[in-house]
């Protein structure tokens, strides 16, 4: 029959819903809708800043009076200092061109703060076949494990699995664990999303043209130059393990582009994300449902604190290795037993169940 799996942050105690078959969930858009939770924007410094934000200079309020707000920029800077809200920040930026330059480090500062929430966190995507004597080593303290083992049904937030120990009334493995129920998806944050009155309210009385800048300013960058060298290239990293995979290395299988990571942005196919989830799977049991027959279910980066970020961004960076071509050399095999057309994007719809 096959086993059912699951993604877990260890460190936010979140688990998604059970993924289905390891066959089904690898191949169907999940990887991809996985990159926002790790992706961690390019740095203010990566970016050209006045180009980002240069929309208001044509607005309406490029040449409006300061007012109140004629002070000194080392005040004005203070003000955004103490804006925690996104859409606030925005909002007093785009009255003023002064205010627009201004504020803008404080805007994407605010942007990049909803993105990348499980970056450097432990994640493992777990079989319920898995067994609590057989974990990744060193991934659980032994107060963690004792405590996930005792668990009682009464404790815990979120939904889970109703079934336990028949003798023990205790969680049998991970998938008995009471988890908060993670965010469905992870990206760009959307400050025009209608959720209350006042939102309503905020979102019919804006301009097309404030619209279009909150649209626009709202969203963390990810595209880096490409002509730059290899050091400023994308790349998924197991922080544990000290090892990154170069986005560029994974792109080339496919003849795609690495200036940003599959599954920001609305764009999907293969990637980094595939790249993840094949890496973090755990179980005791080997049975996957699918046609590759390795030791998919033994994931070398398995309960490791994961991100995807540049190489440029990684401490010490000599002190990392770089396993790119030994992951890619098993993760082609995966593709190549269970995907047929992969290699050209195709979706592939003909994985055994």
């Amino acid at each position: 029959m096959g086993q059912y799996w699951m993604i877990i942050n260890l460190d936010k105690r979140e688990a998604t819903s059970h993924l289905g078959k390891l066959g089904e969930c690898l191949f169907d858009g999940i990887p991809e809708s996985l990159v926002p939770y790790f992706a961690i924007p390019l740095p203010l410094s990566a970016l050209d800043i006045k180009k980002e934000f240069s929309g208001v200079n044509s607005g309406p309020s490029a040449n409006s009076a300061l007012g109140s707000l004629d002070l000194a920029p080392e005040i004005l800077y203070l003000i955004f200092d103490e804006i925690d809200d996104l859409r606030g920040a925005i909002s007093l930026s785009l009255t003023n061109k002064t205010l627009s330059d201004i504020g803008q480090a404080r805007v994407y500062e605010l942007a990049c703060k909803t993105t990348a929430p499980w970056a450097g966190d432990r994640v493992i995507c777990a079989g319920d076949y898995m067994r609590w004597h057989d974990l990744p080593v060193g991934m659980l303290s032994e107060s963690e494990l004792y405590e996930y083992r005792s668990q009682d049904e009464d404790e815990g937030d979120g939904d889970s699995n109703e079934e336990y120990d028949s003798y023990t009334n205790n969680p049998r493995n991970f998938h008995d664990v009471r988890w908060r129920e993670a965010p469905s998806r992870h990206s760009e944050p959307d400050v025009l999303n209608i959720s209350s009155i006042h939102d309503a309210y905020f979102h019919y009385n804006v301009s097309s043209f404030e619209r279009e800048e909150f649209s626009r300013r709202q969203k963390p960058q990810y595209s880096i130059d490409l002509s730059k060298d290899e050091t400023h290239g994308w790349v998924l990293c197991s922080i544990s393990k000290r090892e990154y995979v170069r986005a560029s290395v994974v792109a080339a299988l496919t003849g795609s582009s690495a200036k940003m990571p599959r599954g920001i942005g609305g764009r999907g196919g293969f990637g980094l994300g595939h790249v993840l989830m094949s890496q973090i799977c755990w179980s005791s049991d080997d049975s996957i449902s699918m046609r590759y027959k390795g030791d998919l279910h033994r994931g070398r980066w398995a309960g490791d604190r994961l991100s995807i970020t540049t190489m440029d961004r990684l401490d010490n960076h000599e002190a990392w290795k770089d396993t790119s071509e030994e992951v890619v050399k098993k993760i082609t095999k995966i593709w190549d037993a269970d995907c047929q057309g992969w290699r050209s994007q195709v979706n592939c719809n003909d994985t055994p169940k």
